[in-house]
């Protein structure tokens, strides 16, 4: 839904050159998650960690790098681009989506990019409790 044209170049012109791609503003998140096969982001954000979390096959395609990540962190990031969760050049995520359209449960579910996924939410993700809403909540009011 935070996609503008002429912030990313770079994906305005990957969109212009795969028409058959749509992005839709207006519907529920939740309802593109469960009819789409894969889902691209073109930042690295909270909505990737998320989707990964929730076992939602996605890749983000970064068209400046790693620029924007801390030294200390870039390493993880790399591991992503490795396993073709992370994508920084245009040629290589076109090359692997022809590769795995066909049978992205297959890529999706493989053992080795299952095991990165947990790693690296391990490190960057934490899973909230059950009850972590009410103890938020609990915390919120004694400040109230």
């Amino acid at each position: 839904s935070n996609y503008e044209k002429g912030v990313y170049f770079t994906f305005d012109n990957f969109l212009e050159k795969n028409k058959f791609l749509k992005l839709d503003k207006k519907t529920n998140y939740y309802k593109i998650l469960k009819n789409s096969k894969l889902i691209i982001f073109n930042d690295y954000s909270s909505g990737f960690l998320q989707n990964l979390s929730l076992n939602y096959p996605s890749i983000v395609y970064l068209p400046l790098g790693l620029s924007f990540i801390h030294n200390e962190n870039k390493a993880d990031f790399e591991e992503l681009i490795k396993k073709n969760l992370i994508f920084t050049d245009i040629k290589k995520l076109n090359d692997h989506l022809d590769q795995i359209w066909n049978n992205i449960d297959v890529w999706w579910n493989n053992k080795t990019i299952i095991r990165t996924r947990e790693i690296f939410l391990e490190k960057y993700s934490l899973k909230p409790s059950l009850n972590s809403l009410s103890k938020f909540s609990d915390t919120l009011k004694k400040f109230n």
